[in-house]
């Protein structure tokens, strides 16, 4: 058990801890990732979801793998559109910026 000086310093070193905690979680809260962050993450599984349908395709003699195609090309074509509008919207912003 501490005692004295030290006890209090301890307590409030807690003290201001907790309030810094408080004051970071409270009110608005920062998404972590950037829109830049986004696009990437888009772009790199939209490519996955494409290299797979192309491999697992029925013209693909070696995959035999059960998995609906359609739903995974439709899923591929989807992130990739989900991309395009991104890198779309960095164009506008670098077209439009002063």
């Amino acid at each position: 058990m501490l005692h004295g000086a030290r006890f209090w310093e301890e307590r409030f070193l807690f003290r201001m801890w907790s309030l810094q905690v408080q004051k970071r979680f409270s009110g608005n809260m920062l998404f972590p990732l950037s829109f830049w962050d986004l696009s990437l993450w888009i772009a790199v599984t939209a490519i996955i979801l494409l290299i797979t349908a192309e491999l697992t395709s029925p013209y693909n003699t070696q995959a035999n793998l059960l998995i609906n195609n359609n739903r995974l090309e439709k899923a591929a074509l989807t992130m990739g559109i989900l991309f395009l509008i991104t890198v779309a919207v960095h164009i506008y912003a670098i077209i439009t910026s002063p």
